[in-house]
């Protein structure tokens, strides 16, 4: 769904895109990165999967003995890309020690 604003004066921005109506040029495409929309067009990432990439890479790179530093904080970008990482190294059958995982 692409949607442009043609007169300022009448756009409807609510939730997560209210912010943004002091940016709103006439005529320009709304993209918003990392946020959900059923208004606007929007770009996510996939957090799940990276994390599950960033296992195969060290897999594919022949590494078994090996660990996890996140930082210590409530994001739910952080979460996913552990469970992602984490379910993947289960798949490869790599067991990740609970001393070698760290966050903080």
């Amino acid at each position: 769904m692409r949607k442009q604003i043609r007169d300022r004066s009448s756009a409807k921005l609510s939730g997560a895109a209210a912010p943004l109506f002091p940016f709103i040029v006439e005529n320009v495409p709304i993209v918003l990165y990392q946020r959900n929309s059923d208004q606007y067009c929007s770009v996510n990432v996939d957090n799940y999967r990276t994390g599950q990439e960033v296992a195969k890479l060290i897999f594919s790179r022949g590494h078994r003995r090996i660990g996890l530093i996140s930082p210590g904080i409530s994001s739910n970008a952080i979460r996913l890309r552990r469970e992602g990482f984490l379910d993947m190294a289960k798949r490869y059958c790599i067991n990740i020690a609970a001393e070698h995982i760290i966050e903080g």
